[in-house]
């Protein structure tokens, strides 16, 4: 899967990442996640170029230094609305898996060019599955808007419901 796009509620309200890829079904499938601000934030920055390194920066630059490479990231459950995910990474012909939150992860995963995997019980239980692509969606990439349940709706509505729509066209 990949990153399709980041959420960032300016209000400081929750905040959201989706993820996009295409199910063994062929339809193209939408995990959303909400996350905390600071790594959305961190993952809407993550192709800009800082003086310093940010902490996600930090994690891969040391796994490196230490003589390991991530290889991917996986979403691998959830439970009661709380996703979980491990980072995995190999030196010398091992492979061990980190726990970690999948903001932090994901994070980890655009910085170090790897894949992100969602195990197919999360894509169940959690994804937004879209219309099977024909030959020609398949081609230009470009998946039917997927069907999105009022359950999954939920933490969006709160965020929107969040919102100061007066304070829109001021200027201070």
């Amino acid at each position: 899967m990949a990153v399709r796009l980041v959420s960032i509620d300016p209000q400081g309200g929750p905040c959201a990442v989706y993820l996009h890829g295409v199910g063994e079904t062929g339809a193209a499938v939408f995990l959303p996640i909400v996350i905390g601000r600071n790594e959305a934030v961190a993952l809407a920055m993550s192709q800009q170029k800082t003086p310093r390194p940010l902490s996600h920066d930090l994690i891969v630059a040391t796994i490196a230094q230490l003589g390991g490479e991530v290889r991917r990231i996986t979403i691998d459950s959830v439970r009661e609305g709380i996703f979980y995910a491990t980072v995995h990474v190999a030196k010398d012909g091992d492979t061990r898996t980190v726990d970690c939150r999948p903001s932090d992860a994901i994070n980890v995963a655009v910085r170090a060019g790897v894949s992100i995997w969602v195990d197919d019980s999360v894509l169940t239980e959690a994804g937004v599955e879209s219309s099977p692509l024909d030959d020609a969606d398949a081609e230009s990439e470009r998946p039917s808007e997927p069907q999105i349940t009022e359950d999954q709706l939920g933490p969006f509505r709160e965020v929107i419901g969040s919102l100061d729509l007066k304070k829109l066209g001021d200027s201070d």
